[in-house]
């Protein structure tokens, strides 16, 4: 029996190597606009804009240890997990890094988008509403429509603290993202709201 512990305990403490794609961070920079847009969900110039907002809030100082990812590839992270059904796992495996990395890029974008969303987002002027009431009666033949509302469940790998809340009627733990959205051209996000599964 205490051979067989010790066995257990040594297997135990070999690191795992876990398989991760390398350089995909030189794939998203070859991908055409339209590859782009199709994997993130945003336009390259609409990433950028976003990129130099959060930029200031995400650098953070070498202190030893690994170090510490640039501000695109933590914000590639953030948008590649919240745009796709992909597991934290998933996103680890594409981007090159743990699972535990994945899941803090997501916490701490999550709470600096928070804390810039009236910088981030703004709902349209007068004039803006009526040209956007335009397009869509002209798109879809609804009169007075500004915009669309829908909502997605963003997974989690695990319930925040263990909280059975955090479980939607699917069954598995998420957040629910519920987003206002109007099209002139393109999607554009105008206000997102972020909670626990009702």
């Amino acid at each position: 029996m205490m051979r067989i512990r010790s066995r257990i305990l040594l297997l135990s403490n070999i690191p795992r190597s876990v398989p991760r794609i390398k350089g995909y961070r030189d794939v998203i920079a070859e991908m055409t606009e339209t590859d782009f847009l199709e994997h993130f969900r945003v336009s390259r110039h609409v990433f950028e804009q976003l990129l130099d907002c959060v930029t200031p809030h995400i650098i953070s100082n070498y202190v030893g240890g690994n170090e510490p990812l640039p501000p695109d590839q933590q914000l590639s992270i953030f948008i590649w997990y919240i745009a796709n059904q992909e597991s934290m796992r998933e996103v680890s495996q594409v981007f090159g890094v743990s699972m535990s990395t994945v899941h803090s890029v997501v916490q701490k974008l999550c709470d600096v988008i928070l804390r810039l969303r009236n910088r981030l987002i703004r709902w349209p002027n007068e004039q803006q509403r009526q040209d956007i009431a335009q397009a869509v009666q002209g798109t879809s033949g609804f009169p007075g429509v500004i915009g669309y509302l829908d909502g997605t469940h963003i997974r989690l790998s695990a319930p925040i603290g263990g909280d059975r809340d955090y479980y939607n009627r699917k069954g598995f733990p998420s957040m629910q993202l519920q987003a206002h959205v109007h099209y002139i051209r393109m999607v554009k996000i105008i206000t997102c709201h972020l909670t626990r599964p009702l």
